[in-house]
């Protein structure tokens, strides 16, 4: 056990036993509708304002793989930030 990276835990216990090296828990995540263009436009406000604004030269993006629609996102992204602006996934 004490070589073991990850520990199992009910999902109710993530917030207090989580791994140091996690930022966020996937609960977080549960039930955004990114796929949904009104909930992607409201969710990238400030993105959409900071490319406009040319304070952002690329954009990174983690765990697109749990997307419903991961192709569509990275359209909408890149529609969202610009030609000039680089999407590293």
């Amino acid at each position: 056990m004490s070589q073991q990276h990850y520990q199992l835990s009910y999902w109710q216990e993530t917030d207090s036993k989580i791994n140091y090296k996690r930022f966020f828990t996937v609960n977080d995540l549960i039930c955004v509708n990114i796929q949904d263009k009104n909930v992607f436009d409201n969710h990238h406000q400030y993105i959409r304002s900071l490319c406009d604004e040319g304070l952002i030269a690329g954009l990174r993006v983690d765990h697109i793989d749990g997307l419903y629609d991961p192709a569509g996102y990275l359209k909408w992204l890149k529609e969202l930030a610009g030609e000039t602006t680089y999407v590293v996934v």
